[in-house]
Order: structure tokens, then C-alpha cells, then sequence
């Protein structure tokens, strides 16, 4: 087996309902939903890493990010701060009992685990304790002052001066996830429940629609 595996959070390790998310948002915004909100909110995190390649992120940066891309919060006296207060506090988390089953038997196995996420630490954390997995994982690593997947600093801080090969990292982006892994020398396993098609040019080494499948890898 190999030593450490490291998860990503978001879609990985617990599910999100998207369904309504907008319109939850903008209910705890106290703003009237409409169409061009939910049109320029998932334009936001759509490109969200984007102005920051090669920066250490804050929250505070992220919630200047929103103040422009979003003109309609400073329009409804809002800002950046209270949508990023909104998202973490409207958040539909969904648990998927492949994850409880896997977290389990690698805990009793005992390799190590770790979680790399593109969110903050008290907010994630709190994710982790809410499902009952935080005591799974020796560490979590966030964008807390920190750097974004997929860059490669994002990584190396997990694997510091260890083999990259004694690690695995499981994710569901194929673009923040897998690209992070493979630019750094460990091994990709692109979690893919819904059978998306890969219209990258970047290659897992392994793919995986349930995240008991991991199990075929490590052991």
C-alpha cells in the first residue's frame, strides 16, 4: 500500500446540492433572486483561480474577487465578505456512504490521510466535523495564505520532503485536481461518478466512479 492519501473536499469527499443554491443564497442575502445573479455568480467561480496563478490567496482577496465580479452585491449593499459568509452558511452538503465505507477501512489500515482543499480552514473543518470524517485525516491543507490547485505549491506543501510517489491524490477536477497531482509526481485518481467525458488533454493515472474503486489501487 502506499503511505498517504491525500482527498480533495468539495464534490470528493461530501457532495453538493446545486439545485437551488442561487436562490438560497439570495434569500440569506435578503436580495430578490433573478437570473442574471445565478448568471454572474457561477460566472465567478467558474474562473475564480484564475487572477490568482502564482499569488497566495486570503479571504480577503477572494471577497475583493466577488466585489467586481459581482456588481450587483455593492448595488444591494452587500460585498464579497457576506456572500462568502452566505456560501459557507447556505451549503447543501450531501454524504455519500462510499466515502464513510472507504474512510473507514483505510483508518483501520492505518495509512495516513490528508485533505487539500480550494476553500478556508475554519469553513472546511467545520464541514469535516459536521460528517463525522475530521478525525480521519492527520492534516488539511487549505488556500488559507496559500496557493491554489493546480498549483504545484498547493501540493508540495502536503508532500514536503517526502517521495512524491509514496502519495495519492483523489479528486473530482480534472483541471485543479488531477493537473495538481500530476505536475508534482503523484498519482491522480480522477473521481468521476457521473461518467463525465475528459475533453482535456490531461490524463489520470487512474479513474474511478465510486470511491470504493480505490481500494483496487492501493491495495
Amino acid at each position: 500500500m502506499r503511505k498517504t492519501i491525500i482527498f480533495d473536499l468539495d464534490d470528493t469527499l461530501i457532495r453538493h446540492d446545486r439545485s437551488d443554491e442561487t436562490k438560497f443564497l439570495a434569500e440569506y442575502l435578503n436580495i430578490c433572486y433573478s437570473e442574471d445573479f445565478s448568471i454572474a455568480f457561477y460566472d465567478a467561480m467558474e474562473s475564480i483561480r484564475k487572477p490568482f496563478i502564482g499569488k497566495k490567496i486570503t479571504k480577503k482577496k477572494i471577497a475583493s474577487y466577488f466585489d467586481k465580479k459581482i456588481p450587483m452585491l455593492a448595488e444591494n449593499g452587500l460585498n464579497g465578505d457576506m456572500l462568502i459568509k452566505a456560501m459557507e452558511s447556505c451549503s447543501i452538503n450531501i454524504r455519500d456512504s462510499s466515502v464513510d465505507r472507504i474512510l473507514h477501512h483505510l483508518n483501520v489500515a492505518n495509512i495516513r490521510l490528508y485533505v487539500l482543499t480550494d476553500w478556508f480552514y475554519k469553513s472546511q473543518v467545520k464541514v469535516l466535523k459536521s460528517f463525522g470524517y475530521l478525525e480521519y485525516f492527520s492534516r488539511v491543507f487549505t488556500w488559507d495564505n496559500w496557493y491554489a490547485k493546480p498549483d504545484e505549491r498547493a501540493m508540495l506543501r502536503c508532500i514536503g520532503n517526502e517521495d512524491p510517489s509514496d502519495f495519492i491524490f483523489v479528486g473530482d477536477s480534472i483541471l485543479a485536481d488531477v493537473l495538481c497531482a500530476n505536475l508534482t509526481g503523484v498519482t491522480s485518481v480522477w473521481f468521476n461518478p457521473n461518467n463525465k467525458e475528459n475533453t482535456t488533454d490531461i490524463q489520470p493515472n487512474y479513474t474511478i466512479t465510486d470511491m470504493l474503486e480505490l481500494l483496487e489501487i492501493i491495495i
